[in-house]
């Protein structure tokens, strides 16, 4: 962990100094700046709430009582700041997005998903195929641009007959289509599309259908983003996450080219978010951690190994049959695996050897079978320290979560995918027992004593206030589907969370899952000053609570810029 000497100091402060109840003015005499006048919810279990809080460069020197600390704290040079009953929480923490995609998407993309994934304005609903191909036609041209980008299709949600180089072809046959689907990582052309990729990458092998996925489809990403539009693609995510509440975002999609740019925004004291950089091979981690080493604002996070596809795209492996077959598979159709079981257990034994923390993408629950056999295998034979987390597991049986505690692993939940996607999942792909079934956090919470959560972005808007109501209520957005009492509006009601454990989840859950908890995650003196301003405390209602700015190691930014700055005394 790389910390300055001020946390060292502070942190064996604060360790020798722990039984002391009131703030000690070696800690916070002259602070740089002292907050009033605001509810701040710490999540520290010592401290749960306070009124005050003090900031001196980066870290957290003081926190509790306002006449206190301004007794202790305030010198001649401390700047004052009045938040007006505002509520302080600590950063929200993103723990899982492909946030330059996020960027590109948001500038050059038409958004035809059907979560409004880019949070667009000017949003509408497109539920059948042929209002989907409607609205591409009537938008072509629009831009002028070398393609017509259009993110979101997503046949679970987008009812027809499935989409086709066909149907592209019969909208144009001059201008390249590039269609995103909803999850990111499959794309369908248009003829005129592959020509242009041809062009482009000669050496890039391009089937007949237009469909591409996995490494062909990353590269046809990095051509397609060069280094400006990449560079642009940054700002443009980085404004909105921290316009929600963000302070730490986690790059998911960690490409090898798009590292020294996230080194160059995050050694810009300017940039409004520190990064964790999830890699997308054990080498590209390697060179991550040894070249950019010294940036305190660059995380290297787990290795991604994505073992299956998502389950509403009937590509989740399963212990039993789909609820309704697929179309094109059949009834014995159970969903596969990404890679042979020989490539992912070659994954596993050189992350376990050469100690490479992994963060295995699992769907299904035979593909989490598969990667907690080998996890246990590894732990008995080899390396009892090998814990790698689990990203998704949205049907995660009971006797799986017990093994997960055993072994020591933590899991990522893809939240909003039982409200947007349980309607699905329910009436046609899982059917409802095992829909009641699907992320039990509150059975993980007591399992484990830890949850975090994630958008999974673009899939659906990272916005971390509604996903927290959607833990808490645990609703199915109703989409082609009346209610009924099998696939009701609240589906598995008995998993429902707690706002406060919600809340945990985007603060000290989040920076425990990345083990940065020493440094991020709840206010505690000697941890970074990472703070998230709310209208109201969500804890009272989370409807009602609104984003109105970030502290981001010690630095202070409104959201909107016409806000009245607090006063400065």
């Amino acid at each position: 962990m790389r910390v300055s000497s001020l946390a060292v100091f502070l942190l064996t402060f604060c360790c020798i100094n722990a039984v002391q109840a009131t703030v000690d003015k070696i800690l916070c005499n002259n602070a740089d700046k002292l907050l009033i006048n605001a509810q701040f919810i710490t999540m520290d279990p010592n401290k749960p709430d306070a009124n005050a809080l003090a900031i001196t460069q980066e870290r957290i020197v003081g926190v509790g009582d306002k006449n206190e600390l301004l007794t202790v704290c305030r010198g001649t040079n401390t700047q004052v700041i009045n938040l007006n009953g505002d509520t302080v929480t600590p950063g929200f923490i993103d723990t899982y997005s492909h946030f330059l995609l996020f960027g590109w998407l948001s500038e050059n993309a038409l958004d035809l998903s059907s979560t409004n994934a880019l949070h667009k304005k000017d949003w509408k609903a497109v539920k059948n195929i042929n209002e989907f191909l409607t609205s591409i036609k009537e938008n072509l041209g629009k831009k002028e641009q070398d393609w017509m980008v259009v993110f979101g299709y997503d046949p679970s949600r987008i009812k027809g007959k499935h989409l086709t180089i066909e149907d592209l072809n019969a909208i144009t046959n001059q201008e390249p289509l590039l269609i995103i689907y909803n999850s990111p990582q499959i794309v369908q052309l248009n003829t005129a599309g592959i020509e242009k990729i041809r062009q482009m990458i000669p050496s890039l092998e391009i089937p007949d259908n237009g469909v591409l996925h996995g490494q062909n489809l990353n590269q046809l990403f990095s051509q397609l983003i060069d280094h400006e539009t990449a560079k642009n693609a940054i700002q443009k995510s980085a404004s909105f996450y921290s316009q929600q509440g963000y302070t730490t975002i986690t790059e998911s999609q960690g490409l090898n080219q798009w590292l020294p740019l996230y080194n160059s925004f995050t050694s810009n004291g300017n940039f409004p978010l520190d990064v964790i950089f999830n890699s997308d091979s054990i080498n590209t981690k390697k060179r991550m951690e040894l070249i950019y080493q010294d940036n305190p604002r660059l995380f290297s996070g787990p290795v991604i190994l994505s073992l299956d596809n998502s389950l509403q795209g009937y590509s989740a492996l399963l212990t039993a049959n789909y609820y309704q077959p697929h179309p094109e598979k059949g009834n014995s159709w159970r969903g596969s695996l990404n890679q042979s079981p020989q490539q992912i257990d070659e994954t596993l034994n050189i992350a376990a050897k050469q100690k490479i923390s992994l963060g295995i993408e699992s769907q299904g629950d035979a593909a989490t079978d598969y990667a907690l056999n080998r996890i246990q295998s590894i732990q008995m034979k080899d390396d009892k320290s090998f814990k790698p987390i689990f990203i998704n597991s949205a049907y995660v049986r009971a006797d799986q979560m017990a093994r997960m505690q055993k072994l020591s692993i933590k899991v990522n939940w893809f939240t909003p995918q039982l409200y947007y996607w349980g309607e699905s999942l329910c009436h046609e792909v899982l059917g409802p027992q095992r829909a009641n079934q699907l992320l039990p956090l509150a059975s993980a919470k007591n399992t484990f004593n830890h949850l975090s959560f994630h958008a999974n972005s673009p899939s659906s808007p990272p916005i971390p206030l509604d996903i927290m109501k959607q833990a808490t209520e645990r609703n199915v957005q109703s989409w082609n589907y009346p209610y009924n009492t099998h696939c009701p509006e609240s589906l598995g009601a008995i998993e429902k969370i707690s706002t406060m454990d919600a809340l945990n989840a985007f603060t000290l859950g989040a920076a425990e899952l990345y083990g940065l908890q020493k440094e991020k995650g709840s206010l505690e003196v000697g941890k970074l000053a990472d703070m998230t301003i709310l209208s109201s405390n969500p804890l009272d209602s989370l409807e009602n609570s609104q984003v109105k700015g970030t502290i981001i190691r010690g630095q202070l930014r409104w959201n909107n810029p016409e806000l009245t700055q607090p006063l400065t005394r």
